[in-house]
């Protein structure tokens, strides 16, 4: 039957979906980890909903069990897998279900690029209980309950990466970079990233189409930046932990986009004023900046929550 979802590693889903920043630890201690919860004190995040199927050309987080598995030529194969696995929506929809295996995977891999995810393994040694990984091929064996697939272990992530699977950053610091040939219960945190909503360019962008990818991040910086100045404002009326939650969210959105979008963007047009503008370099740009509006989305829902209820 695999391993079982303990009540910690659900809420730690949940806040990585609200936060995008939690790292879940495959200790079965029922105490909480303070030094991996981000989330302030008693701040609850919004109800999830359920549903038999998530939107079309949504973020996903998924969750896969297993008994076991191994780790051989860049083919990982759990055993024992449960015939279902859990998906979960980002905000703003947040809705949360569960789908037979058959339908769960084409939720993840009928997409433009591969999913990334996390191997977690039960009680395995700090130097070999998690790696992340680039996932494809995936085969399901509903009469052994076999899940494989060709899995690329990513040592480092780099920031582009990051970008497209923002819900890979709890696991940045516990990647080993190494999957154990064999190892017992282990748990698959499947991150189906932001790359199917965009629509690559397939020749140089041009000058016109970098203006238009500057002027929309600018619009998202404004964005967050006025949303900013609301929180601040109501945390001078009424100091709740819900709105500094809020504040430090908005905060990493911002120092994100000033980090990599603005040189990305300076890259860009000298490319494109050298007539050598770069392909991947812009279409790269341009999954990083929906994913900047993804986080323009949930800071503003978090803070419209507060607005509409008058607490978190």
């Amino acid at each position: 039957m695999g391993i079982r979802m303990r009540a910690g590693v659900l809420a730690c889903l949940i806040a990585a979906m609200t936060a995008g920043l939690v790292s879940c630890s495959s200790d079965d201690s029922s105490e909480s980890d303070d030094t991996t919860d981000t989330s302030a004190a008693g701040a609850a995040p919004a109800p999830l909903t359920s549903a038999a199927t998530p939107p079309p050309d949504t973020p996903l987080l998924g969750v896969v069990n297993g008994g076991g598995g191994t780790f051989e030529d860049d083919t990982l194969t759990l055993t024992g897998v449960q015939p279902s696995g859990i998906w979960f929506t980002d905000r703003p929809v947040r809705q949360a279900g569960t789908s037979a295996m058959e339908d769960f995977l084409p939720l993840f891999f009928d997409r433009d690029d591969p999913p990334n995810a996390a191997v977690e393994i039960a009680g395995a040694d700090d130097e070999g209980d998690l790696a992340i990984v680039e996932l494809t091929d995936p085969e399901w064996d509903d009469s052994t309950n076999e899940l494989t697939f060709t899995a690329t272990v990513i040592p480092e992530v780099e920031p582009e990466r990051l970008a497209a699977h923002t819900n890979l950053a709890g696991y940045l610091d516990r990647n080993d970079g190494a999957i154990p040939a064999t190892f017992d219960a282990a748990a698959l945190f499947i991150d189906s990233g932001t790359s199917n909503q965009v629509t690559p360019v397939g020749n140089a962008p041009t000058a016109a189409e970098v203006s238009q990818l500057e002027s929309e991040f600018q619009s998202t910086v404004t964005a967050l930046e006025n949303v900013m100045i609301e929180v601040r404002n109501a945390l001078a009326q009424d100091p709740g932990t819900c709105l500094t939650t809020t504040l430090s969210e908005a905060t990493e959105v911002l120092g994100n986009a000033f980090n990599v979008m603005q040189p990305k963007i300076s890259t860009l047009k000298a490319d494109v004023a050298a007539g050598t503008s770069d392909v991947d370099g812009y279409n790269d740009a341009v999954s990083y900046q929906q994913s900047l509006e993804l986080g323009l989305e949930q800071v503003q829902e978090e803070y419209a929550s507060y607005t509409r209820s008058g607490a978190c």
